[in-house]
């Protein structure tokens, strides 16, 4: 649980700080990086890690739309983990730059920010750790971050429906932003979009998707691009299927579903966050009984601003 803001601290105190870095350093390396414990540079390559754990982690979130809300250093890990979100969602209807906590007001911390924010945070250990590390071979591996970011995003982005980004280069990048467009216009629910993209069987009937779209349009217009990739990797529904049913869950915990669970808890019963917490940690099984919660998020929840307090 040392985060960002830790370093931070140590590094603007007057006294003993360099000492006070290393032995913070060495107790992270100890519990997060072990295999490092007897490397030289240590600290280096302890941040070139959590680099690479990063760029990993953001890559994730935004592939499943989840927006942390309050990704100041204070709450940014060290060991690459999620940690200290108050206001956070993971996105109901697709908006790139949706903001979670209401008082972001200028969306420093809006989900197509999360990659950017995530970058300065890393410049601020880097100055943290200056006093201990080579600065710049710091910098120079930043380089690497956004790059990293990229592929594992779109690795992930293609899975999720059903394809090799290998195998199509530049053209299959267009098709994720085209889709993530479609998306937004559409005003389409993101996670409830790729399991029911998972379990197509044709191109001729797309209602089980285009039905629960506030417009339609643009996503007739996707999937036009859509069947081309599909064609020229030469992908059936069933190979298709059997990539998408490992990544795309039936169920993405929303807020509305916490909210329900902690109003009957007020009351006494506990009986639905103890649900919950099956259907988190089993999201691709049925649970028919809570169907429900396989739908699109009703439109008046949807989007919902929180506060640190909510």
């Amino acid at each position: 649980w040392i985060r960002i803001g830790t370093f931070e601290f140590f590094a603007r105190t007057k006294e003993n700080s360099q000492k006070n870095l290393k032995q913070l350093a060495d107790y992270v390396i100890k519990q997060s990086y072990p295999e490092l414990e007897n490397e030289d540079e240590k600290y280096e390559k302890m941040f070139y890690k959590l680099v690479d754990k990063t760029a990993e982690l953001l890559a994730l979130w935004q592939v499943y739309g989840f927006q942390h809300g309050v990704m100041n250093t204070d709450n940014f890990s060290m060991a690459g983990l999620t940690i200290d979100y108050g206001p956070y969602a993971f996105m109901d209807y697709f908006e790139k730059n949706a903001i979670c906590n209401h008082t972001d007001v200028e969306g420093r911390y809006s989900y197509n920010n999360q990659p950017f924010v995530a970058r300065w945070n890393l410049f601020v250990l880097i100055n943290a750790l200056k006093k201990i590390c080579d600065e710049e071979k710091l910098e120079n591996y930043m380089k690497f971050y956004l790059s990293i970011h990229k592929k594992i995003y779109l690795d992930m982005m293609n899975k999720r429906v059903g394809l090799d980004a290998s195998k199509s280069g530049d053209a299959n990048q267009f098709l994720i932003i085209e889709l993530l467009g479609a998306l937004e216009f559409s005003k389409m629910d993101y996670n409830v979009f790729f399991y029911r993209l998972t379990n197509l069987k044709s191109f001729n009937d797309l209602s089980s998707i285009l039905d629960i779209a506030v417009f339609q349009d643009p996503l007739r217009k996707w999937f036009d691009s859509y069947k081309r990739a599909c064609d020229e990797q030469n992908s059936s529904f069933e190979s298709r299927f059997e990539i998408m049913k490992k990544v795309n869950p039936k169920y993405i915990l929303k807020n509305y579903m916490l909210q329900e669970a902690i109003e009957k808890a007020d009351e006494g019963d506990y009986t639905l966050v103890n649900e919950l917490l099956k259907i988190a940690q089993n999201p691709f099984d049925e649970h028919e009984e809570f169907e429900r919660f396989a739908q699109p998020t009703p439109m008046k929840f949807a989007n919902i601003k929180l506060s640190c307090s909510s």
